[in-house]
């Protein structure tokens, strides 16, 4: 019908151009009459219709249509925040801390009736809550580029296990370690009838973060389909801890030492054992994300992996207090699994990779707000965590509360030693969010 338009327009213009180089035109009466003409209404229109963009995209004239035109639903600036509820891989605890037993077996490991009360499997940190946070923005007038910065955090997932006996020493509580030098299985008692009334606590405690900054570059955007690919710097931080605290108090009849020194009813001991790690990530990461949107419906899917290094820190500590009625009478570095050997932090770098995914519906609530909830995925390949750095191979003479402490020759191993044990890490859960573009 623009082809009609402009041949009418050409053919005007022509008879103007030969109605000027006639002589003065005749009567009325004789005037040939003028060619018949559409009238106004029926002449297509020259402005631009909503969602019709010849030359590219470019703002939507009317904001509703953003539900339903692509262009109008590329913005230039977005925020978004979501709540996190996630899961973390069990924390690794090969080492069986606690046990129980009849008096006569002492806790040791594979003595009649010896059970372990806690270790030797896994820390369940149950359920994390957390938050995160997006923002992005288009670079250049093309839209083909975008600059996104993105952060969470997970609150510390605590996780605890205690055991407390009667003041007669009931039930008998220990710590299962292997001597070291005769490479037999042995305990250090916490609790025992008769001997010693105590308790046992230990806590671990984990935390997960990061952040990253990404460059975005559209590789097709096509009716309601797009793909983009990314590039960036990735960093993530996880930090845990396990903690091992025990008090045993003397009854009448019961013999323990600090230090090479007898201690005797009514006195007490406190022995606690720390182990905490800390993992940082620095590296750049690459991805690609895709995209389909039905209507108000919009499901997106972004997939990277990032490579870099890994600075990986281990911190060892222990100590014995020695108290009496009178408070406390002395202070000796060293507990049971923690001692002079291996105590102390320990730092080490390593190469690392950390690939995730991410899977998010999202609902056009109005035109510049919307609601999604989604799942994402992360693995860690090379992380130290607490309860692998735990080693049951212990030398008596440095224990601060064994009669053998300080007894030992140069002849003897110095255990536990110095370790450095890696495994590998992943986190997944679920999110609810809002985002605002414009």
């Amino acid at each position: 019908m623009s082809k009609g338009f402009l041949g009418l327009v050409t053919t005007l213009l022509a008879g103007a151009s030969l109605a000027l180089a006639q002589p003065a035109p005749p009567p009325p009466s004789a005037r040939p009459s003028a060619p018949p003409t559409e009238p106004a209404s029926d002449l297509p229109s020259l402005e631009p219709q909503p969602g019709h963009h010849p030359g590219g995209p470019s703002p939507c004239p009317d904001a509703a249509c953003c539900w339903e035109v692509p262009a109008c639903a590329d913005p230039r600036f977005w925020i978004g925040a979501e709540y996190l509820l996630w899961w973390v891989k069990e924390g690794p605890l090969p080492t069986p801390l606690v046990t129980t037993s009849p008096l006569g077996s002492a806790g040791i490991l594979g003595m009649p009736g010896t059970t372990v009360l806690f270790g030797g499997d896994g820390i369940d940190y149950d359920t994390f809550s957390g938050l995160r946070g997006t923002i992005g923005r288009r670079l250049g007038s093309s839209g083909i580029y975008a600059a996104e910065l993105s952060g969470f955090f997970l609150e510390e997932g605590t996780t605890s296990f205690a055991r407390i006996s009667d003041t007669a020493g009931n039930p008998l509580l220990a710590r299962p370690i292997l001597n070291a030098v005769t490479v037999e299985q042995t305990s250090v008692l916490v609790a025992a009838p008769g001997s010693f009334a105590g308790g046992i606590r230990v806590a671990s405690t984990s935390q997960l973060w990061g952040a990253e900054a990404n460059l975005l570059a559209s590789l097709l955007a096509q009716g309601e389909t797009g793909l983009s690919v990314l590039a960036g710097f990735r960093y993530l931080e996880l930090d845990e801890d396990l903690d091992i605290l025990s008090r045993s108090n003397v009854l009448p009849g019961g013999v323990s030492a600090f230090e090479g020194m007898t201690v005797l009813s009514p006195d007490s001991l406190a022995i606690r054992d720390t182990f905490g790690t800390r993992n940082r990530f620095y590296g750049g990461q690459v991805g690609l994300r895709g995209s389909v949107r039905r209507g108000r419906l919009l499901v997106d899917v972004t997939g990277k992996v990032a490579f870099g290094d890994i600075n990986q820190v281990i911190k060892i500590g222990g100590r014995t207090t020695l108290v009496t009625p009178e408070g406390i009478a002395g202070i000796a570095p060293g507990g049971v699994l923690a001692l002079p050997s291996n105590m102390g932090r320990h730092g080490d770098a390593d190469f690392a990779y950390i690939p995730e995914a991410i899977l998010r519906a999202s609902l056009q609530i109005t035109p510049r707000l919307s609601a999604h909830v989604g799942y994402t995925i992360l693995y860690w390949d090379n992380v130290v965590r607490p309860g692998d750095q735990i080693n049951r191979a212990i030398s008596l003479t440095q224990v601060p509360s064994s009669l053998q402490f300080g007894t030992g020759t140069g002849d003897l191993r110095l255990e536990p030693r110095r370790p450095r044990n890696d495994s590998h890490f992943w986190a997944q859960g679920l999110s609810l969010g809002l985002a605002f573009r414009y």
